[in-house]
Order: C-alpha cells, then structure tokens, then sequence
C-alpha cells in the first residue's frame, strides 16, 4: 500500500468510484499491517468500504465477511460484482462440495457466512485449516460486530460459538470489526471472546448523527390499536396527489410488524394500500429486496419492519423512523435510528413511541401498588421477537396522560419541518371514533421517596435499576433516555453520547 495517502486516494477512486476518507485509509493501513482492528463509526459513514480497500492492493488476496443478514450478503456481493470483484455469499440454498472447492482455489475475492454456517457446516472447518486457502486469506471482517454479543446471548447461539475460529485457522490473520453501535464498556468482553489481540486497534469516531432529531412520545392509545402511528398517513389522502415522506416503522415482533402494516392500509386509499408492506424473517429474500427496492425509487410509502432485518435497510432519503415500543437496549434503537436520511445533507427524525410504564410516572405508579420484586415490564423480552410469533411482552397498563406541552412536542414541530402535519387522530375508517384513552397520573411524576434506593445497579447485572432504585427491564441508558427530563443530562443526544463514547469527538458532517 502507498505510503502516501493522496496515491491510496487516486487508486480507491480508480477501483470504487469513490475517495476514501483518511480514517478508511488508517483502518485499511492497519489490516493490511495485520492488526486487529475495531471500526467505531455513524451509521452511513462509509464502514463497508474499509473492508474492501485492501482487495485493491493485495492482488488475488481474499476477504472473509461474517454477516448477520442473509440481504447484506446480497447487497455487498452485488456492489463487489458491478466493481470488477468476484463475490458469494454461502448459504443454505447453495452451500455444495464444488462452491468449497472453488473457494479454496480463489475463485472469489470476497466471500460471506453467516454465523450458522461457520458453526453447522463441517466443510467450512476444512476451508480455514487449508493453508492454500488461508495463504489468501487477507483478513476476516465482522460486520455489525455488536450482533456478536446481543444476539449471542440470546438468540444466535452460533455467535458466541467464534471464538474457536482462531485456533482452527492454519495462520493468524488479522480481524477487521466494524459498527456504529458499540459502547466502551463492550469492548473488552468483545476482545476476549473473539481473541483478538490485547492490543487491537480501537478506531471511535463520533457516531452521532447530527442530522436525525430525537423524539420520544408517550403511547396514548391501547397498543393494539396501532392509533398511535395515524400521524404517518394524512387523513384523507388524495390518491392521486403527492404521497407522504418516506418513513420506516420498527416492531419488536413479527405480529407486530404485519398488524402495524394493516392499520396503516386502513390509513390509505384502497388504490394505495400496497404502498405499505411489511418486512421480517417469515419472508422471502426475493419479496424483502423488491420492497427495499420500491421503497428506495419511492414506489412505496413506507415499510413495517423488526429490528434484526432493518439492519440491511440502506436508503438515503427516509425521513421518518418510528420506533414502536421500547426496545431493550440503546443499540437496538440506535440502528434503527440510524436508518434515518442516510444522505448526511439531509435532515430526518427518529420517534421512539414508548409505552406508558416505560417513564418514571409509570413506574412510580406501579411502585405504589405492587411489590417491587413483582414489578412487571411493558417489554420484557430478552431478544427480537421475530425468531418466533410468541408474545413476550406484557400487556400495558392504561395510557398515562401527558401535559400539554409535552403533546405539543418536537416531533409534531420536526414533522411539518420535512411536510408532514400530524392530523387530529380520527377512527380507522376516517369517523370521529377514537379509541378510548383511560386516565392515570402525570407520566412526568417522579418515584414516591419510598420507592428509591441507595443501590445503583450496572448494566449487565440481573438486577437492572433506574436512578431512582426501581427495577427496569431495559438498559439503564434506555430509562435515562426516555426520561430525560427528570435525569442530570437534559437531553437525550448527550445520554447517547455518553453511552457510545462520543464526548470530546467532533461529530462526522459530510
């Protein structure tokens, strides 16, 4: 590799189309120096081309990619094909004796497993034990490397299964980890399970994203009802006049994703009702690309997604991200965030819809009257519920009411900032009916004395408290994020930032 960075720069153009920024040509320096490398950077930021950078100066080398989705498999091998790169992704469908072979000849630059592949099939043992093979091998890249722990843990147990991969390999070769979501405090557990060297390079960047707007809203309506995501759809949209902006809507379950979905149709014109498809694991890889596909050309309105597959959502101009209910921890929430307005010159919102137990007036109430080792949560599931249509979530309580100048929030302000007006809610067929909304306490309330403790527990015991001492059933940092306005920070971009490391980074603005 040049040791200039202006001829790395000329090179990557020639190759990709595009000139790396000086952090891409540091992680590239790094891999090809054969050092452990972890990539902390935005959502959008350019991560993927930091594990193809060194195809361009390692001739006939090849890249190994762990990915978590079968879609960003097919994604990356697409790119790679257009660029002039022999690329596959092994899967279930077209794992064979001769695709093995092939790999081991080097035939492919660039090829993609899945965890579940690496665990299940013997044949991969073979590939990473054949020196010809591993004599080729540049580097192996672990794509969205914060799926290894969260999902490890609880339900890809193939994950937490590749820590043996270095002691199978016929040669130490460096590993690349790349994510926008990977806290400090995770880092060292990531190390140790995976081996990498003790002393791997860490590469933060800022991964704030100054262009998406926060906003956290209190569900007011029964969480079945789905009334809570009217504002998406206009009242009585012309079916022939512009369509809304394009948004993106997170479930934590398949059930969930499919009847959000029909709500919204109940929303639209029946000549519209396709505009709004939904998106999870039950479906096909070919009806998951094309409705990506009709979202990106603006086809589509919207899509209802889970949070495992939205991760191989890459469209630059979706406006709106709704998060429906609260997810367990702030990575999840940030990846779905981070799907928001991709092109960095643009400017989108990402609205979490929490439910009402989830802020300290909630759990104040629920203090009041139950015992605290008997606490229930809202959300209570410790993976995404897509891997099976079980219900792991409790059902909510009656809605917690709002003041007022909280339901005047930012996000009816940041809406009408991209065009959209949140309409007065109205009944499913456009009637006056509403769901009914029962009353209870200010959600703003804080915790009775009584309820508050001493003991402040730390992510990751079994005993998870907020500031107050009452047990939760998300992150501490998704509490602190939600109630933001009874906590020190005042503002949920500084409890994100706290979160990820970003405190004394310059954030990343084109």
């Amino acid at each position: 590799m040049p040791e200039k960075d202006e001829e790395v720069q000329a090179r990557v153009q020639a190759v990709f189309g595009c000139s790396p920024c000086l952090w891409q040509i540091e992680v590239a320096r790094r891999v090809l120096a054969g050092e452990d490398v972890i990539t902390i950077a935005p959502t959008g930021a350019g991560k993927s081309l930091t594990y193809w950078i060194p195809l361009a100066f390692a001739e006939k080398g090849i890249v190994m990619v762990v990915l978590p989705l079968k879609q960003l498999g097919t994604q990356f091998s697409s790119s790679l094909v257009s660029k002039g790169f022999s690329a596959i992704s092994v899967t279930a469908k077209n794992t064979c004796n001769t695709l093995y072979s092939d790999m081991k000849n080097g035939k492919y630059r660039v090829i993609m497993f899945s965890p579940e592949i690496i665990e299940q099939d013997s044949r991969f043992d073979s590939l990473i034990k054949s020196k010809k093979f591993m004599d080729q091998l540049i580097n192996v890249v672990f794509d969205k490397a914060h799926c290894i722990k969260e999902w490890g843990s609880t339900f890809r147990n193939s994950y937490r299964k590749l820590g043996h991969l270095r002691h199978l390999m016929a040669r130490r070769v460096p590993y690349h980890l790349g994510t926008a979501t990977l806290p400090p405090s995770a880092i060292e557990p990531l190390k140790k399970e995976l081996r990498l060297d003790p002393n791997t390079t860490i590469l933060r960047l800022n991964t704030d994203r100054p262009n998406i707007f926060f906003c956290v809203q209190q569900i007011e309506y029964p969480i079945n009802s789905y009334h809570d995501l009217t504002f998406l759809i206009p009242k009585d949209l012309d079916p022939d006049g512009p369509l809304p902006v394009k948004f993106l809507v997170f479930f934590n379950s398949c059930k969930e994703a499919e009847e959000g979905a029909k709500f919204l149709h109940s929303r639209l014109p029946p000549k519209l009702r396709d505009k709004v498809k939904w998106v999870h694991s039950g479906m096909t890889d070919e009806f998951w690309e094309d409705s990506i596909h009709a979202l990106k050309i603006g086809e589509d309105i919207g899509e209802c997604a889970t949070d495992a597959v939205g991760l191989g959502i890459d469209i630059p101009d979706v406006y709106i991200i709704v998060q429906f209910r609260v997810p367990i921890n702030m990575s999840t929430w940030m990846q779905c965030a981070g799907r928001a307005v991709r092109n960095l010159l643009l400017n989108g919102t990402a609205i979490l819809l929490a439910e009402p137990s989830m802020f300290d007036g909630g759990k104040a109430m629920l203090k009041d009257t139950l015992d605290t080792n008997s606490i229930p949560s809202t959300h209570i599931q410790i993976q995404p519920a897509e891997h099976g249509d079980k219900e792991n979530t409790a059902p909510a309580p009656g809605p917690l009411s709002l003041d007022q100048s909280h339901k005047q929030n930012a996000s009816d302000m940041l809406l009408s900032a991209v065009g959209v007006k949140r309409p007065r809610v109205g009944g499913i067929d456009g009637t006056a009916h509403k769901p009914t909304r029962s009353k209870a306490p200010d959600s703003k309330r804080l915790p009775p004395k009584s309820a508050r403790t001493n003991k402040r527990h730390t992510i990751g015991e079994n005993d998870i408290t907020d500031v107050h001492g009452i047990p939760i059933k998300v992150e501490r940092a998704m509490d602190d994020f939600i109630n933001v306005e009874n906590r020190p920070e005042k503002c949920q971009r500084k409890v994100t930032c706290i979160y990820f490391g970003n405190v004394g980074l310059a954030p990343i603005l084109d």
